[in-house]
């Protein structure tokens, strides 16, 4: 049975997924079916399913764009080669590596309209998933998602010191076809000025259709 899904409006631009079983021991369609593909592209969301026991998954990005502002700065962000490495360690764990790719970044002051440009290698973050209830992500479904950030990139891309995070991401059936998405986040994400940690949170959120099943 195959299933697709038409994510939110959010997305984080042109990429791929990649699933290979690693292990002897992964069922055969004949023997177990397996789960439905658990990717965190190309949504914002965070979903709460895990990869299958002894499968391993890359996720990568070929392409991100992203735009702040505050009143002082205007700030673009583009990246490319962002990679997830997944693994399955279990039927309700997963570990997870990622990279944040090579960047470019343009900033501008807003007052004075001066513009620096800068660009480089990102960083490496090192995170598990665990599934409390359950894996498939069917149903009323949340996980845990603890997380550090290793300073292995460039000024301005890289952060410049390590951040430490978790998110706990929540799905639940809002009615036949529709399902909603949280993923509460708290972090201790770098200073700007790349030597300390701050406290910060976040939402995501994001409402999911899916669109039918195209075979069997």
């Amino acid at each position: 049975m195959c299933r697709f899904r038409e994510q939110g409006a959010a997305v984080r631009g042109v990429g791929f997924v990649a699933t290979l079983g690693v292990l002897a021991g992964v069922a055969s369609a004949g023997q177990a079916e397996e789960r439905d593909l658990c990717v965190d592209r190309p949504g914002k969301a965070t979903p709460s399913c895990t990869l299958d026991a002894g499968h391993f998954q890359i996720e990568a990005g070929l392409f991100d764009y992203a735009h702040s502002h505050d009143s002082d700065t205007e700030e673009d962000d583009y990246s490319t080669s962002n990679l997830l490495l997944v693994y399955g360690v279990s039927d309700s764990l997963e570990a997870r590596i990622g990279w944040n790719g090579y960047g470019w970044t343009r900033s501008r002051d807003r007052k004075t309209g001066a513009i620096d440009h800068g660009r480089g290698a990102g960083d490496l973050t090192l995170s598990f998933r665990q599934n409390l209830r359950h894996p498939d992500d069917q149903g009323t479904a949340f996980a845990i998602q603890p997380s550090v950030t290793l300073p292995v990139g460039n000024n301005p891309v890289g952060a410049g010191t390590w951040s430490a995070g978790v998110v706990v991401p929540f799905g639940a059936d809002l009615a036949e076809n529709w399902r909603l998405t949280l993923d509460p986040e708290v972090d201790a994400a770098a200073d700007s000025d790349r030597h300390g940690r701050h406290l910060a949170y976040a939402l995501a959120a994001a409402v999911t259709r899916s669109i039918g099943d195209a075979c069997n």
